[in-house]
């Protein structure tokens, strides 16, 4: 779900600006660059997406909502630093790479 977010922006760049101009300025300076990740908040995450996506991966994955939302937002800041480590887009941030990450992260569905 997060890759094809992605990919629906226009790939990794385009959603590191879409992210940004979301109000997740300062969240994602902290994923890109490096140091601590700040942590993003479900109701900013909920914002880029729609309701009827997040229903229907809720639906897929047997759970609230919410719990998508809060996952989207763990999940969220661990990718992009991953493919942004010492602060520069390792690779080109090819859906591959992003596929990658997710596998890293745990093989999460979302």
């Amino acid at each position: 779900f997060i890759l094809a977010w992605i990919q629906k922006q226009g790939g990794f760049h385009n959603a590191i600006k879409v992210l940004t101009q979301s109000g997740m300025g300062s969240e994602v300076q902290s994923w890109v660059s490096n140091g601590n990740n700040q942590p993003v908040d479900s109701s900013k995450v909920s914002a880029l997406f729609s309701d009827a996506d997040i229903e229907q991966v809720a639906n897929q994955a047997n759970t609230s909502k919410d719990d998508v939302y809060s996952t989207i937002a763990t999940i969220l800041p661990q990718v992009v630093d991953s493919i942004t480590a010492n602060g520069q887009v390792q690779g080109n941030g090819s859906t591959n790479q992003i596929q990658q990450v997710m596998t890293m992260l745990g093989g999460l569905k979302f």
